[in-house]
C-alpha cells in the first residue's frame, strides 16, 4: 500500500466499516480482490473508519481527519501527470473492445476516456510515440463506443462526443 492523498476521504465506498488501526484497514483491503483503494478517518476516539473502494480512483472529498491509500499499482501503468489517472498501454494484441475493457476490469480500471484536455493530450502523445495512430494495423480502444451513428459516442463516464466527420 502506498499513501496517496492527505486529507482525502472516500466519498461512496464498496465496504465501510470502523475498526482500531489504519493496519487493519490496509489488510482488509488486500484480503479482498475488488479493492484497489481505502481511505481511513481517525476519530477523536482513536477509531479509524475504513472506507473500501473497487477503483484506483475513486469519487472523494476533502477532510483533514483522513488519508486516503492504494495498493501498489500492477505492472506497466503510468500516471498521467495533472489527474489521478493511470494508464496501460497493451501494444501489438489485436483484441476486441469487450476483451480489452475485461482486462481494465481485471486491473481496477476501465478503458480511458479522454474527459479532460490533459487527459486528451496524453493520450494523444502517448499513441504516437508509440506509432498507435500512424499504423493502420493498430489498433487502440477507449472507454467509448458509437452505436448506429458513427459520429455519436458515449463513453463509460456519462460523458457524450459528437464528431462531425472523419479525422
Amino acid at each position: 500500500m502506498k499513501g496517496m492523498n492527505k486529507n482525502m476521504m472516500i466519498s461512496s465506498p464498496i465496504q465501510e466499516f470502523v475498526t482500531d488501526s489504519n493496519v487493519q484497514c490496509a489488510i482488509a483491503c488486500l484480503s479482498q480482490t475488488n479493492c484497489f483503494s481505502f481511505s481511513v478517518t481517525t476519530s477523536t476516539a482513536g477509531f479509524v473508519t475504513c472506507r473500501l473502494h473497487d477503483t484506483y480512483d475513486p469519487p472523494r472529498t476533502a477532510d483533514p481527519d483522513s488519508q486516503l491509500y492504494n495498493k501498489e499499482l500492477p505492472s506497466g501503468y503510468m500516471p498521467v501527470l495533472g489527474t489521478n489517472s493511470f494508464v496501460k498501454m497493451v501494444s501489438n494484441q489485436q483484441i476486441t473492445w469487450i476483451q480489452s475493457e475485461t482486462e481494465c476490469q481485471r486491473d481496477g480500471g476501465r478503458l480511458a476516456v479522454p474527459s479532460s484536455e490533459t487527459m486528451y493530450r496524453f493520450l494523444n502523445e502517448t499513441m504516437l510515440a508509440k506509432g498507435q495512430v500512424t499504423n493502420p494495423r493498430n489498433y487502440f480502444w477507449l472507454g467509448g463506443q458509437s452505436g448506429t451513428n458513427y459520429y455519436i459516442w458515449n463513453f463509460l463516464d456519462g460523458t457524450s462526443l459528437t464528431v462531425t466527420g472523419p479525422g
